[in-house]
C-alpha cells in the first residue's frame, strides 16, 4: 500500500482560498444585516458619495459572487483573482481616505469596527499580498517541467493591481466631480450626527417659532396671539412678552 505525500503548496493554496471564502461571506452578511448602517456609510464616504446607491449592492454581490467562485475547484483561480482586484480597490479607498479625503468617515462595521484606518491599512496589504501569491501559484501548470511563472500571468496580476487602483481613483475624482462642480442634488451624509443638547417642554402645540433677536428666541401662540414666550440661546425660558396694539378691537383679523 502506498500513500500519496502531501503537497505543502496545494495546502496552502487552500488555506488562503479558505480565509477568502470566509472572509467574503463574513463581510457580505455584515453588511447585509446591517444595511441601513452601510448605506449611511457609503453616503458619509468623502469619496464615493455620488455612486453610494450602486455601490451599496454591488459591493455585497461581488464578495458573494467571489466565495462562490472561491468554492469550486474550476472556478477557483478566478476567484482568487477576484479577490486580488477587489482586496485592491479596497486598499486604494483607505489610502486616498488617509491622504486626500477633506475628513476621514467611520470605519466598517462587524468585527474589524475596532480597528482604525491605518490597521485596516496593514489587513488589507497583507490579504493583498496573499491573493497575489496564491494567484501565481495556481497559475502555475503542474505538468510542466519548470517552476518559473509564467509572463501572461504576472502581466495578468499588474493589470489586476493596477485596474482596480486606477478604477477607484476615477470614481473619487468622478463623484467629487457631480457633487461639486456639475451642481447635481446628491447631498452627502453629514459625518458627525446630531446630538441631544437640550429640550424645553411647552406642554400644548399650539406654539410656533416667532423669530429672533438680541440673543432670544420667541414663540408665538395661535390660542393668545398677544402673548410671546421667550427664551435665550441655550433654552433657558425667559419670561412672557405681551403686545401692546392702540385701538385693538378695530382690527378685524381679532373678530370672531
Amino acid at each position: 500500500m502506498t500513500f500519496r505525500k502531501s503537497n505543502p503548496i496545494k495546502w496552502l493554496i487552500d488555506l488562503v482560498n479558505g480565509f477568502f471564502t470566509l472572509l467574503w461571506v463574513y463581510a457580505a452578511t455584515a453588511k447585509l444585516l446591517e444595511f441601513e448602517a452601510f448605506s449611511v456609510q457609503l453616503g458619509q464616504s468623502p469619496l464615493l458619495s455620488a455612486y453610494a446607491g450602486v455601490l451599496v449592492w454591488l459591493v455585497q454581490l461581488s464578495e458573494y459572487v467571489l466565495s462562490g467562485l472561491l468554492l469550486f475547484p474550476k472556478t477557483k483561480k478566478m476567484g482568487l483573482y477576484g479577490s486580488l482586484c477587489l482586496m485592491t480597490a479596497f486598499t486604494t479607498y483607505i489610502i486616498i481616505i488617509l491622504n486626500y479625503a477633506d475628513f476621514v468617515p467611520c470605519s466598517c462595521g462587524g468585527i474589524l469596527e475596532s480597528l482604525g484606518w491605518t490597521e485596516h491599512l496593514i489587513f488589507n496589504g497583507i490579504c493583498v499580498l496573499l491573493a497575489a501569491f496564491a494567484f501565481l501559484i495556481a497559475s502555475q501548470n503542474p505538468k510542466s517541467a519548470t517552476t518559473g511563472l509564467h509572463h501572461r500571468a504576472i502581466l495578468k496580476l499588474c493589470a489586476g493591481l493596477l485596474g482596480s487602483s486606477v478604477l477607484v481613483i476615477v470614481l473619487f475624482l468622478t463623484s467629487e466631480e457631480q457633487i461639486h462642480r456639475n451642481n447635481a442634488f446628491i447631498r452627502r451624509y453629514p459625518h458627525h450626527p446630531l446630538t441631544f443638547n437640550k429640550a424645553y417642554n411647552l406642554e400644548v402645540n399650539s406654539y410656533y417659532f416667532a423669530g429672533i433677536a438680541h440673543e432670544r428666541l420667541y414663540l408665538g401662540n395661535y390660542t393668545a396671539p398677544l402673548k410671546l414666550k421667550s427664551f435665550d440661546l441655550k433654552l433657558e425660558p425667559k419670561g412672557n412678552l405681551s403686545i401692546n396694539i392702540p385701538n385693538l378691537t378695530s382690527y378685524s383679523f381679532f373678530e370672531n
